[in-house]
């Protein structure tokens, strides 16, 4: 609907915005504004996945707020 005001209708401005505002003059539309800059992760990591990383010693430890993992465990 032409005209219409929403929020998600100016996300490709403020996308920009929070590219340029990481690497000011560098974020040009040529270069897609730096997005290929950013850390990826190379693979999904939910709460269990951590479980199982702290358990192998490759994360020291994990914090969390808002809700309880323990509850994703069996019973």
């Amino acid at each position: 609907m032409p005209g219409q005001v929403n929020y998600w209708s100016n996300y490709p401005k403020f996308f920009v915005s929070l590219m340029k505002s990481f690497y000011g003059d560098a974020a040009q539309k040529e270069n897609n504004w730096g997005f290929d800059w950013l850390p990826k992760w190379d693979q999904s990591y939910d709460v269990m996945k951590y479980f199982q990383m702290m358990d192998q010693n490759k994360v020291n430890g994990y914090i969390c707020q808002g809700f309880k993992p323990g509850r994703l465990l069996p019973g």
